[in-house]
């Protein structure tokens, strides 16, 4: 019989390499898939060829500077991308004062119903006519905010990116769903 003899640092020398490559191999792995998941989500906000980066602003004039002279469209974008920066959702909103300014719903927060009130606002200052909708038939329910003008409308939501109709009708044009209604003012 003959013996195989085995240089055990070579041996050593080789499991470490081997071992050092599988946990690199399985870092880049998690880094990889972080990053496509990383673009996925951000696909579902924009498209990653066309990709915008807005400003975080600190008051309702940025937002309305950021956003003035643009299409129904990319204002729509524009709007989601800045209140993206600071959307802060907060149930305790309920306890803010009548009359809160955007300062206060960037520092305190606010549902959906605070954040579609300035979508609104700040839509009317940029020469939009607005759009409010209630769905009554998701718990205690949901506010969002329809923008429009003679090209279109466009839906904003905190939830998603704007859902935009171009083909020149106006809201009146929406089918109502059950459960919706429609607000003309939160004031």
């Amino acid at each position: 019989m003959e013996k195989i003899i085995i240089d055990k640092e070579k041996y050593l020398k080789r499991r470490r390499t081997n071992m050092i490559a599988v946990i690199t191999l399985m870092t880049l792995s998690f880094i990889l898939g972080f990053l496509i998941l990383s673009i996925y989500n951000d696909m579902q906000e924009r498209p990653i060829l066309n990709t915008y980066i807005y400003p975080t602003p600190t008051n309702a004039q940025d937002v309305i500077g950021f956003c003035a002279n643009k299409s129904l469209e990319d204002t729509s974008k524009c709007l989601r991308g800045m209140f993206r920066n600071i959307y802060n959702y907060s149930l305790e909103a309920r306890q803010i004062p009548r009359n809160y300014s955007f300062e206060y719903l960037i520092k305190s927060g606010g549902a959906c119903f605070e954040w579609n009130t300035w979508y609104g606002n700040i839509a009317s200052e940029l020469n939009f006519s607005v759009y409010y909708i209630t769905i009554n038939n998701t718990g205690p329910g949901h506010y969002v905010t329809i923008i429009y003008d003679d090209t279109g409308y466009c839906l904003l939501d905190q939830t998603r990116s704007p859902k935009c109709n171009l083909d020149g009708n106006s809201p009146s044009g929406i089918q109502r769903k059950e459960g919706w209604e429609r607000q003309t003012n939160y004031g």
